[in-house]
């Protein structure tokens, strides 16, 4: 949590899925692999347009195949095994707001009950964390309209400073030879 409260921008996340990689680590679950994958939440496309991690993610369960040598149900081993060295024998996806905390592990059936509860609550910190990112960029995009509408205020009350030098220059006009002030009104 402290981590995601210390996130000043939107790449921090990256700090936030680290800490999370390292507690994982300190609480000896047994993975070997650990990534984040993130969905577009853009459409609403049917259930079989959907690629594996979105399906999880729209289920909203935890997804466990403890052995995918036995029992491969989303017929994802070949495409992991190009992924990663060794052979990937379980795979768990945790959904979360944007998308799974992902793990794996080169031996079979290595995630508990506990560990999967563990894992569930750091998928709510994620949610927590990515949240936070949403927030930081709708910031970052409201300070950059608020200093382009600055900016084009200043522009604006330039222009009319401008305007109204002209202007005075133009009525303190009395005789031709004062055109002089209203152009170096002008070239100011």
């Amino acid at each position: 949590q402290q981590r995601i409260w210390e996130m000043r921008g939107p790449d921090d996340i990256a700090n936030v899925w680290q800490t999370i990689v390292d507690s994982l680590r300190e609480l000896e679950i047994p993975f070997d692999n650990c990534d984040i994958n993130v969905v577009e939440i853009s459409d609403e496309r049917p259930d079989a347009d959907l690629n594996i991690v979105e399906q999880i993610w729209r289920s909203g369960q935890v997804a466990y195949r403890p052995d995918l040598l036995s029992e491969d149900p989303f017929g994802e081993r070949a495409s992991i095994e190009t992924s990663y060295e060794g052979t990937v024998r379980a795979v768990i996806d945790v959904p979360f707001s944007h998308g799974t905390l992902a793990l794996n592990s080169l031996e079979i059936d290595p995630f508990s009950e506990s560990h999967m509860q563990i894992l569930q609550a750091f998928a709510d910190e994620l949610s927590a964390g990515f949240q936070r990112m949403d927030d930081l960029r709708s910031l970052e995009q409201r300070n950059r309209a608020l200093e382009e509408g600055l900016m084009s205020t200043k522009r604006h009350e330039e222009m009319q400073n401008a305007r109204y030098r002209v202007r005075e220059q133009v009525w303190r006009m009395r005789q031709p030879d004062d055109i002089s002030g209203v152009l170096e009104a002008l070239r100011d």
